[in-house]
């Protein structure tokens, strides 16, 4: 652990000398060195090639967080209207975790006061719910429609540039990773998730017509991407106002992941309401669904209704569960994880089949990587 992070002041960066780090935590794409007085965050993206950003250059590292920054301040960002803004410059640091880098200072909001464990805690309101769902989609919605996004919407973009790394990442993972005691666990893994890549790929190609709608409708944009309950706080007013909702961690570093459909941001939002409280999944379903569909005259109709709403919670599904792999090396709780989370793909995209007429989900199938045949389970 870095217990003093020393400052390399250079022009138009936040002057900052710190000291005092308590607690250092990497994730699956940054070191977040944690101050206690003053309550700071300084998060520094993983610049070596990292398998799921791979930024190598300062000038790419620092870029990347001036766009997390401008997607989450108080007065254009996702975050606007709220009596702070979150996050309070990038400066130049230095830690034997990073080296010399650039890094993004933000507050730091209690632990406790993070949504997901306001959540469990059995504290979260429904109006705080429908305050978080709101903010997400007027921001999505303060956005303009570019060309670029919209590209990155269509099916076959999705499949080729996101869909198939990503699912091909969890079972190299899985093949490859060290992270099962034994052979057989490993292989009913890779065998889910080959099921799961064989009926992705029949939807995207059943349902182009969805992506193509959701471009003509401008429901495409460069958007948070990120909007998981583990980026979003609840003020308890020792930061901000009491009761206002933060979301950190824009995505600023893949235009892959942060382009995408105003469905896939509430999906995201709402993920870890079935990982967490399973049973009060249903519930707060509802809550999400009533507030999307009164803010919305969606030309898709209800929410629930849509099977590209179903196909989107089951690919956040699967990122968490790539995620959970990638850190599961030094945390094998995370492996429990990425299994639930492969469940509840499952369990999303066999709702989508259910809601489109022309996909069947009647047999268990996978391609033999090796010869490209398609077998059959029953």
């Amino acid at each position: 652990m870095a217990e003093r992070l020393e400052l390399k002041v250079l022009p138009n960066l936040c002057p900052e000398t710190l000291t005092g780090v308590e607690e250092v935590i990497q994730t699956s794409v940054s070191h977040l060195f944690f101050r206690d007085e003053p309550r700071n965050v300084f998060k520094v993206l993983s610049n070596h090639n990292h398998p799921l950003i791979g930024l190598k250059a300062y000038t790419a590292r620092f870029n990347a967080l001036l766009g997390e920054m401008q997607k989450g301040d108080n007065t254009h960002g996702i975050n606007r209207g709220n009596s702070i803004d979150p996050y309070q410059g990038i400066c130049n640091v230095y830690a034997e975790e990073t080296g010399p880098d650039c890094a993004l200072k933000m507050v730091r909001f209690p632990d406790k006061q993070r949504m997901d464990k306001v959540l469990k805690r059995g504290d979260l309101s429904a109006e705080t719910v429908q305050t978080a769902v709101g903010m997400i989609i007027d921001y999505h919605r303060s956005l303009e429609v570019t060309e670029d996004a919209s590209q990155r919407g269509e099916a076959n973009h999705f499949k080729a540039r996101v869909m198939e790394p990503d699912l091909g990442l969890i079972l190299h993972l899985i093949e490859g990773g060290g992270l099962f005691n034994g052979e057989g666990e490993a292989v009913a893994l890779q065998i889910q998730v080959e099921l799961l890549r064989e009926r992705e790929r029949e939807f995207l190609d059943e349902r182009v017509g969805d992506f193509t709608r959701a471009i003509e409708l401008g429901m495409v944009k460069n958007a948070h991407g990120d909007t998981k309950l583990t980026n979003c706080f609840v003020s308890d007013g020792s930061i901000g106002r009491a009761g206002e909702v933060y979301f950190l961690d824009a995505i600023a570093f893949r235009d892959d992941w942060s382009c995408g459909d105003l469905r896939s941001e509430i999906a995201y939002f709402l993920l870890n309401f079935d990982f967490e409280r399973t049973q009060e999944f249903n519930s707060w379903l509802k809550i999400v669904a009533e507030e999307y569909d009164n803010k919305l005259a969606d030309a898709n109709g209800s929410l629930l209704k849509q099977p590209l709403f179903w196909f989107y919670l089951n690919y956040r599904a699967w990122v968490e569960a790539k995620v959970a792999l990638l850190e599961a090396g030094e945390n094998s709780d995370r492996l429990n994880d990425a299994k639930k989370y492969l469940n509840m793909a499952e369990k999303y995209l066999h709702k989508a089949f259910d809601l489109a007429p022309e996909l069947e989900w009647d047999k268990e199938r996978v391609r033999d990587s090796s010869t490209g045949e398609v077998i059959f389970f029953s």
